[in-house]
């Protein structure tokens, strides 16, 4: 496979799915189980070391599928910048997300690009246990990957990023 190829791995509440692309073509593909956060790296560092996956490929995306991830839109928020937007998500998870008494990592975006004060406008928000970000990156790490980004798989419309504080934290001081 040639630079092109990548790595894609949808992650859902009880199955891994990891699929190699060269182009748009699927070049190889490989699901595997698990049960919880706390085996997630493992079975995912396997799933994608222990399968002849036919290509050297470096760097992952990987997508999160309801119900691991919560996707939802919002209306009547203040009419505030991308970044207040998201901070407002971020400092009250638990007024639009379950939260099970588990950290949450999340995103949010206004749909659409225009900023106006006056109109309507929907925000699109997402969110994550942060355990579970966790254990992707860090699973994927082990088994010599580099994760762009985890997204919720159902919000195509905007660019939502769920990965975990510390990768972010990291990424920014890299900068």
């Amino acid at each position: 496979m040639n630079a092109r190829a990548r790595l894609r791995v949808a992650v859902g509440s009880d199955t891994i799915r990891a699929e190699a692309y060269r182009r748009a073509r699927i070049v190889w593909a490989a699901e595997v189980g698990y049960q919880g956060a706390g085996e997630l790296a493992e079975r995912l560092a396997e799933l994608v070391t222990a399968e002849a996956l036919p290509t050297v490929v470096q760097h992952v995306d990987v997508r999160l599928v309801a119900p691991v991830v919560q996707v939802r839109e919002l209306d009547g928020l203040p009419a505030v910048s991308d970044q207040g937007l998201i901070g407002i998500v971020t400092h009250q998870p638990q007024r639009f997300f379950r939260k099970n008494g588990v950290p949450l990592v999340t995103d949010a975006a206004w749909r659409g690009t225009a900023f106006r004060r006056a109109a309507p406008r929907i925000a699109v928000t997402a969110a994550v246990e942060e355990p579970i970000v966790a254990a992707i990156v860090s699973g994927m790490r082990a088994a010599g990957f580099v994760v762009v980004d985890i997204r919720p798989d159902a919000s195509p419309e905007v660019a939502l990023s769920l990965l975990p504080g510390a990768e972010r934290g990291e990424r920014h001081r890299a900068r």
